[in-house]
């Protein structure tokens, strides 16, 4: 059962959901919940396998080519050059901290960018 239900449960109270007819305080409830739960999980997981299946059909085709580069390599190495933190590049080059350190470390110098303790504001 899903978190939000143990918490329900745990509390002593029962979950109802009048549109569907569901009480989870008799085990037919409990049961068509789960196994409302588990059809939904199953979608989810058939979504994201025709998604994944769709994207390696295009990219076989030579369609798919993924999201574009932000900025160039030579720029990031140009700023990390200027002694920049991860954050300070990032603000340089209109991305997000993470998309610096992606970039790095697919470069194979993350190390190269060290982090400075924050100072209050």
């Amino acid at each position: 059962m899903g978190q939000i239900l143990e918490r329900i449960i745990d509390a002593g109270a029962s979950l109802r959901v009048l549109s569907l007819g569901l009480d989870t305080s008799n085990a037919t409830g409990k049961l068509m919940l789960n196994v409302l739960g588990s059809l939904a999980q199953f979608e989810r997981e058939m979504m994201a396998e025709r998604q994944r299946e769709g994207i390696a059909k295009a990219a076989a085709a030579g369609k798919y080519k993924g999201a574009k580069k932000r900025f160039s390599d030579k720029r990031l190495h140009e700023l990390q050059a200027e002694g920049l933190n991860a954050a300070e590049l990032a603000k340089r080059l209109g991305v997000t901290r993470q998309a610096v350190y992606k970039r790095l470390t697919e470069a194979g110098c993350a190390q190269a960018v060290v982090a400075r303790p924050r100072t209050g504001k």
